[in-house]
């Protein structure tokens, strides 16, 4: 009977943390065409959308986080 309970927790447990999972839809990120020189060096003009990261835009564009 307590093998029982314990194998029902568990199977509760994790069917609720697969919930938690099933809400991140990763933001797509649209590699801008659009470049303008600054100081002789070229740039990405790159309109944010909403719910997009540095981390996402950094990993689309192929360079670090903090060169944003």
């Amino acid at each position: 009977m307590k093998h029982l309970l314990n194998t029902i927790s568990i199977l509760i447990i994790l069917s609720l943390a697969q919930g938690c999972f099933a809400q991140y839809i990763p933001v797509k990120v649209e590699v801008s065409q659009e470049q303008v020189r600054v100081n002789g060096e070229l740039y990405y003009l790159h309109k944010v959308s909403q719910r997009q990261t540095l981390y996402s835009i950094s990993k689309a564009y192929g360079i670090p986080a903090d060169s944003i």
